[in-house]
C-alpha cells in the first residue's frame, strides 16, 4: 500500500468510509501549520544547531502563548479544530523545550 499515490489512497479511504458509514470531510490543509491552535497567533519555526549552523527544525513555537509542537501535529490540531470545533488537548506551555533548540532570533543573529 505504500506504493500508491495520495489520490488513490484517498479514494480507497473514502470507499472504506462509505462502506462502514463513516462521514468524510475534505478540507484544504494549506497554512494549517503556521497558526497557533491555542491562541491563533502566527507560529515561528524553531531552529536546531548542527555543526555551527542553525538548521530549521520541524518544531513550531508561539511567542504569544508558549505553545510548541511539531508542524504536522499543529496542522492536525488546526484541522480538527476547524472541522469539528473541538480542541484535541490542553497544551502544556510550561514544559521545557528540547535541548539544542534555538529560537529564530538567536539563529539569525
Amino acid at each position: 500500500m505504500h506504493n500508491i499515490s495520495a489520490k488513490k489512497f484517498l479514494g480507497y479511504l473514502k470507499n472504506k468510509c462509505l462502506e462502514f458509514g463513516v462521514k468524510v470531510i475534505e478540507g484544504n490543509p494549506a497554512y494549517t501549520s503556521i497558526k497557533c491552535p491555542n491562541c491563533g497567533s502566527r507560529l515561528s519555526q524553531l531552529y536546531k544547531l548542527a555543526d555551527e549552523r542553525a538548521l530549521p527544525s520541524r518544531l513550531m513555537y508561539c511567542f504569544d502563548c508558549g505553545f510548541y509542537a511539531d508542524r504536522d501535529t499543529v496542522a492536525v490540531f488546526n484541522l480538527i479544530k476547524r472541522f469539528t470545533g473541538l480542541y484535541p488537548f490542553s497544551p502544556k506551555s510550561n514544559e521545557p523545550i528540547a535541548e539544542g533548540t534555538v529560537f529564530p532570533d538567536e539563529a539569525m543573529g
